[in-house]
């Protein structure tokens, strides 16, 4: 990263440096803090439009919100 390779960083002062900057790991459960309700609300009314002006069918529309099928291995903390 460009620092002194001889720098002798010590788990305490990793864990200084991480609460004098406000560093957390923090556990990745549920959708709570990822969804905003006004937000959904103007998507699903443009999406509406979307699926109206395209005329597209049922069968030509799907959920991928559930990534987990798509991807392996997403990281449990952030």
């Amino acid at each position: 990263m460009g620092g002194n390779e001889d720098f002798p960083a010590s788990e305490g002062w990793l864990n200084r440096l991480k609460k004098g900057h406000g560093i957390h790991a923090l556990s990745i459960c549920g959708e709570k803090f990822s969804s905003d309700p006004e937000e959904a609300s103007k998507f699903k009314t443009s999406f509406e439009k979307l699926v109206n002006e395209k005329n597209l069918s049922k069968e030509q529309i799907y959920n991928v919100d559930e990534t987990g099928l798509y991807y392996r291995m997403l990281p449990s903390k952030t």
